[in-house]
């Protein structure tokens, strides 16, 4: 990685090496805040015996795990669309979509099915609270997606078409406005947008990725894109005005899909695992990208992060033993590495 020499914070596992090295880790865990300073974060067990969440209040933690069942092809993908919500969606063993939901301050009973043959792990996107999309890519390649208005589901799974190597990304940009993006066959960039009640047509955004890609919106009319390029490089474009603004290298060399997440106004973070094995980070603040830093450790997934106050973030990965870790950031100042327990899968 460029600009900032490795500083040890602690490890999360001893000195076995990574799952991660020489592949393209993904995300296994799903984090998120979902109410004021309360978060969540969750992964399959390690046999694939169930769904597992940890509870925090701001920077505290529960010291248990608890079990939501299931068992699952892909990890499973959640969001909050509002103070108190949570909606959780996964691929279960016969390749159909279930959704489990949190409000009222409880769980629903069960998984629910919704049916459908899948081949990648969902996408989910909020445009409100009444507003609910639900996407995944099915056996033929193109993206599915199936709606949710605020008082009941669409009756089936709608195709939107496409020939796709990678799972659906997807990301609201305010006034009704979905964008979905996805990697053909040769890798490159995808876009569709659902805008004024109705689909456009798929348009090439160009480049060429090895990993998925991750979305963001900072702003109305306007999402942020980036993925790991074929040079291992974390490569980020932005949508904006109605028109894409290309594709530039922010340098690096990691080996697991980039994630980013919005720690203050106007204010991004980027989080990859490096080819050290090692989290490593890069702030976008008022439009400028600052260093890179690490935060050490060997991580054998993706990074997930949640934001719960300006400037508070707890990061997550799976250590080589198959333990949760957190690393808690205030600012750019990291701490030790902390074991949450757990035994999770690496590979589903």
């Amino acid at each position: 990685m460029p600009s900032l020499t490795s500083t040890s914070r602690g490890t999360p596992t001893a000195s076995l090496g990574s799952a991660c090295h020489g592949s393209v880790c993904t995300p296994l865990l799903t984090a998120l805040t979902y109410d004021n300073g309360k978060s969540i974060v969750c992964g399959v067990g390690v046999n694939n015996d169930g769904y597992y969440c940890k509870y925090a209040n701001g920077s505290t933690w529960s010291s248990e795990f608890i079990s939501l069942g299931g068992s699952f092809l892909y990890p499973p993908t959640a969001l909050s669309r509002g103070a108190g919500h949570i909606d959780i969606f996964g691929i279960g063993l016969d390749a159909a979509m279930y959704q489990r939901f949190f409000e009222g301050g409880a769980w629903n009973d069960k998984w629910i099915s919704f049916g459908g043959v899948f081949t990648s792990p969902p996408a989910i996107v909020s445009v409100g609270l009444n507003h609910l999309e639900v996407f995944g890519l099915g056996p033929d390649r193109a993206i599915y997606h199936v709606a949710w208005d605020g008082t009941r589901w669409g009756d089936s799974w709608e195709s939107l078409g496409g020939v796709f190597s990678s799972p659906p990304s997807v990301v609201s940009t305010g006034n009704g406005t979905i964008n979905v993006l996805g990697l053909g066959l040769d890798k490159s960039v995808w876009h569709n947008q659902y805008a004024d009640g109705k689909w456009g047509s798929w348009s090439s955004l160009g480049f060429a990725f090895r990993s998925a890609l991750s979305l963001v919106s900072l702003d109305t009319g306007r999402f942020d894109v980036l993925g790991m390029g074929t040079d291992s490089a974390v490569w980020y474009g932005t949508w904006k005005g109605n028109k894409f603004h290309g594709f530039r290298s922010l340098g690096g060399q990691v080996e697991s899909q980039p994630v980013f997440m919005i720690s203050k106004s106007k204010q991004l973070d980027l989080f990859a695992i490096g080819i050290d094995d090692a989290l490593w980070q890069r702030r976008l603040k008022e439009d400028t990208w600052e260093n890179w830093n690490s935060y050490g450790g060997i991580c054998s997934s993706a990074p997930v992060a949640v934001s719960w106050d300006d400037d508070k973030v707890d990061v997550f990965c799976l250590g080589t033993g198959k333990e949760l870790f957190r690393q808690s950031l205030c600012g750019c100042i990291g701490t030790n590495w902390q074991s949450m327990a757990g035994k999770f899968a690496i590979s589903l």
